[in-house]
């Protein structure tokens, strides 16, 4: 296992595992002597200087994290379902007593969520994960399959989604440590890749502690954290072992590594991203490419194109397994024209191969330039998604909105802020979405309507003004902020607080549900 005296951070690392302690573990640990002489003295205290406790009483167990980091526990679903009903429940009771006793205006309750957070955009304060897959079916008839693997001068990897791919258990060889798994496994999976193109450029992801991804990561659980060293043993499970950042952090380092020193056949060049630096196996002008403060592998695939492209490579095809990347990938062919993006798309069954050129030559310039938005607005990993309103439908509405895609394409261009005309469009868009045949075009007015004569629960109606306009922002930030940057290698982005977000107490980005209060606190007929 190598010499644990050689480490040199102030982490507790168990020596046969490499396993991290957290923090908490540290200070239990540090502070348990004191402790326990504390709780000595009180036992002496009050059961032999004194009479407070019997002494025979059953003494405390102490339930200090040792050892092992624990797991976060989540609040039961069942529990904060119930909470909200009772909630809801005591609400609208209010809301009859206050109407029957005097002249209420209802009106005034429906401009309010009925939560702090709304229940259309939000799942007990968390936001709503839609399917974002569902947009494929909308995209991928415009056009049709190759029969045959397409001839590409480069491939382009998202490194994250491959190491998930290339679990060590699947290995034809017995891989034991990270050296092995580098040697065995993935340096070998590269070289194959290589074989059918000149340039293969692995991509990795970025984790900031400011990241607005943070809580949408946390839902997907929790593990160990792990040094990563050529000696360190793999650990049993691989995806637990991937759900914490620093280790993803550590391993996207020690392979990338790996790749550069790398022996490739001449004529073949490997290039990888290494924080916001890029390394490769020959000489490779990277001033584009570097340095890239770019969080997503997602869309930093797309600076990688526009790399390659400038470079002569007119073939391009990016591997992914996510719809974001399938967006970003119409989008960039505006700009690189001529270019054949191809996207090697999904794993296992579900693989199939995309042309991004042709589907956006099929849906035009205007469309391309307002697909941003439209998938923003409808749900992606830092955007809420509509209650049980799906892609399919956000995209039929938006093709029968022939004004709407000018305001699309504003809101995917890094707009300044999101206008009073913008916000009236978009009502009424949003009104089209829980209801076709409606002629109402505010969100609040179609949220009493559909509530009081369409037997809707409360979280089937669109969210309030309010909480629409803070989610309207959010999907600006992320379409014409973001991803609208993703060919610059150090974007400028404004701040999150400008665009829907706050910080917790934790320094962790929230969204803003909105700035009003809910109807409890907001109505003056049920304060």
């Amino acid at each position: 296992m190598g010499n644990p005296f050689t480490e040199t951070s102030a982490d507790l690392i168990a020596m046969d595992t490499k396993v991290v302690m957290a923090d908490e573990v540290i200070q239990s640990i540090r502070h348990a002597e004191e402790i326990g002489k504390a709780q000595y003295k009180a036992f002496v205290d009050e059961r032999i200087m004194t009479t407070q406790k019997p002494f025979h009483d059953t003494i405390t167990k102490n339930s200090f994290p040792m050892l092992k980091s624990g797991l976060r526990k989540t609040p039961s679903k069942s529990k904060s379902k119930t909470a909200s009903m009772k909630s809801d429940l005591q609400l609208f009771s209010r809301m009859y007593i206050s109407c029957q006793a005097r002249e209420g205006d209802i009106d005034v309750f429906f401009e309010h969520e009925n939560h702090a957070w709304p229940p259309s955009l939000a799942d007990h304060n968390a936001m709503r994960q839609g399917n974002k897959a569902d947009l494929l079916r909308c995209l991928e008839p415009l056009a049709p399959r190759p029969p045959t693997t397409p001839n590409v001068d480069v491939k382009i990897v998202d490194g994250a989604a491959l190491v998930h791919l290339l679990e060590p258990k699947h290995a034809a060889t017995i891989v034991k440590t990270f050296k092995d798994y580098a040697e065995y496994v993935f340096i070998p999976y590269l070289l194959r890749q290589l074989q059918a193109s000149t340039r293969l450029d692995v991509v990795w992801d970025s984790y900031t502690t400011d990241s607005l991804k943070a809580n949408t990561r946390t839902c997907r659980g929790t593990g160990d954290p792990l040094r990563v060293l050529k000696q360190t043993r793999i650990p049993q499970n691989w995806k637990s072992f991937l759900r914490v950042d620093s280790n993803k952090t550590e391993l996207f380092k020690f392979l990338a590594s790996a790749i550069e020193v790398t022996s490739t056949p001449t004529g073949k060049i490997l290039v990888s991203t290494k924080g916001e630096s890029v390394v490769s196996t020959s000489v490779l002008d990277v001033s584009d490419l570097e340095p890239c403060t770019h969080e997503e592998a997602d869309y930093r695939m797309m600076l990688h194109c526009a790399h390659a492209f400038k470079h002569g490579l007119k073939k391009i095809m990016v591997h992914a397994t996510d719809t974001d990347v399938l967006v970003l990938a119409i989008v960039a062919t505006i700009q690189m024209r001529g270019c054949e993006l191809w996207l090697a798309f999904g794993s296992g069954n579900t693989f199939r191969y995309i042309a991004a050129h042709t589907i956006a030559d099929a849906l035009g310039v205007d469309c391309c330039k307002g697909l941003l938005f439209m998938h923003a607005v409808s749900g992606c990993d830092t955007v809420s998604s509509f209650s049980s309103i799906g892609k399919k439908t956000t995209w039929d509405v938006w093709r029968s909105l022939p004004n709407l895609t000018a305001v699309f394409i504003r809101l995917s261009d890094t707009p300044e802020e999101v206008t009073e005309a913008d916000m009236e469009e978009l009502e009424r868009f949003v009104v089209l979405l829980y209801s076709r045949t409606s002629q109402i075009t505010t969100v609040n007015a179609a949220r009493k309507q559909l509530f009081s004569h369409g037997n809707r629960k409360i979280e089937n109606i669109p969210p309030s003004r309010a909480a629409l306009y803070q989610h309207v922002k959010r999907a600006s930030f992320q379409a014409g902020h973001i991803w609208a940057q993703a060919m610059t290698s150090s974007p400028t982005l404004p701040s999150p607080s400008s665009w829907g977000w706050k910080l917790d107490d934790d320094g962790h980005w929230i969204p803003l549900w909105s700035v009003l209060p809910e109807a409890s606190k907001g109505c003056r007929e049920l304060v």
